[in-house]
């Protein structure tokens, strides 16, 4: 794991634990206790981005002063990680959704209780329901989005941390500006599914 994929988790570490909830609790503890490993090995570049990558740039734009520290992190993070296409299954979701596993049983750092990571959606993309086995936090850094999880509806603010239980369907709509955010799971794996079907995958 590099310095400044740690230094990243373990802010994201001390934002969850400014939440006085078990699981937010339970999360920050496992991120704040992934072995470090010393300087990361030399490797090649990253593979090509996704499209939805190309968001990045904006971010800067749309966060606050309270996000500014770590979003400059998460920007510094973001351009030395591996990028994943967003979800096939409905319109934009892979060209238009991108996310990086900065922790985890794939992740920069090896964790087999939890996974988090780094998370971008272009403006005015509707990511329909859907739902995991693991209990799950976003701490968003950038940009706003209407946000349904389970019988709640909001809006979604930088600086706020956003929870969904386990298996609890949850949809995000985004604004005029992309969303960055930090994402992280209470488990290593776990089922994924969009909620109009029975069927499963794993993320």
């Amino acid at each position: 794991m590099s310095a400044r994929v740690g230094a990243l988790l373990a802010a994201f570490a001390g934002r969850l634990a400014e939440e006085k909830t078990p699981a937010a609790q339970t999360l920050a503890g496992r991120l704040l206790q992934l072995p470090d490993g010393g300087a990361a090995p030399a490797s090649p570049p990253p593979p090509p981005s996704p499209p939805a990558c190309a968001h990045l740039a904006q971010t800067f734009a749309h966060g606050t002063a309270e996000t500014k520290k770590i979003l400059r992190m998460a920007v510094t993070a973001a351009a030395a990680v591996r990028w994943h296409a967003g979800p096939g299954g409905f319109a934009g979701g892979e060209s238009g959704i991108a996310y990086a596993v900065l922790a985890g049983p794939d992740g920069c750092a090896f964790c087999e209780s939890c996974r988090a990571g780094l998370y971008v959606q272009q403006p005015r993309l509707v990511y329909p329901p859907h739902a995991h086995d693991p209990a799950e936090f976003y701490f968003v850094l950038s940009g706003f989005a209407e946000w349904r999880a389970g019988k709640r509806n909001f809006t979604a603010a930088p600086g706020q941390l956003v929870y969904h239980a386990a298996a609890e369907p949850h949809a995000m709509t985004t604004l005029d500006a992309p969303l960055f955010a930090l994402w992280g799971w209470l488990a290593g794996r776990g089922r994924y599914w969009f909620c109009q079907s029975d069927s499963g995958g794993h993320r």
